[in-house]
């Protein structure tokens, strides 16, 4: 009995130091970025499922402030925000790629869930690298897009906390308006939820989180590689 409660009184005092984003010459600090706006440094468009996709890359998403946030326990925030536009500056799609990065103190487990799909990764280091390295995001069926026309995409990049006020606000209004069974979790809710994903995640936010638009060169829907391949 004695052993089980020294074991949560250290797991506590864990997450209570790494609440405190631990002192600045601690390992977080030596990992995290700069406070310094993210930048996309490098896309690649194909054709994936019948969906335009993209891969992206980008540096310094991860601020002190995200990282002590992950590290603590509480959830944030990717969008992926983008643009489709004809050469000719038409807009033809805007939208947000969003998914949730998750870290489970007790059973030391990192987590980035989209929609769809959850991926785990043991190391702080690796969920770092997957969305430092977003692969295969789908942005727009390729049914909406013209081939005998030229096309642009922009894209930007954040990466913000979800405070425990925007957590409460969402619990509401999925009482409010959403009438689901009980046993989904609230990150299932939450994330199938175009309208509430709307409401709460593409809001303004401070702008020194989120990078500059990327702009792709021109393309033409039947001339991007096609990969239906699961990667």
């Amino acid at each position: 009995m004695q052993r089980v409660v020294e074991m949560v009184t250290t797991k506590k005092a864990m997450v209570l130091l790494l609440a405190g984003l631990i002192t600045p010459g601690g390992p977080l600090s030596l990992r995290a970025a700069p406070n310094s706006r993210p930048v996309i440094t490098e896309i690649d468009l194909c054709v994936k499922k019948g969906q335009l996709s993209c891969d992206v890359k980008t540096e310094g998403l991860f601020s002190e402030r995200i990282v002590g946030t992950v590290r603590s326990g509480l959830p944030a925030v990717v969008e992926l925000f983008f643009h489709l536009t004809e050469t000719n500056k038409k807009t033809v799609k805007r939208g947000v790629f969003s998914c949730s990065l998750n870290y489970d103190v007790w059973d030391d487990i990192y987590s980035l869930s989209a929609e769809d799909s959850t991926r785990r990764f043991s190391t702080f280091e690796a969920l770092r690298g997957a969305v430092e390295h977003l692969r295969s995001i789908a942005l727009v069926p390729v049914e909406e897009i013209l081939s005998d026309r030229s096309y642009i995409i922009l894209l930007s990049v954040a990466v913000n906390p979800l405070q425990g006020t925007e957590r409460r606000k969402i619990d509401g209004w999925i009482r409010d308006k959403v009438s689901r069974q009980e046993e989904d979790s609230w990150h299932e809710q939450v994330m199938s939820l175009n309208e509430l994903i709307s409401h709460f995640f593409t809001r303004d936010t401070d702008v020194t989180n989120r990078s500059e638009w990327f702009q792709s060169g021109p393309f033409e829907l039947d001339l991007l590689p096609k990969k239906e391949e699961e990667r």
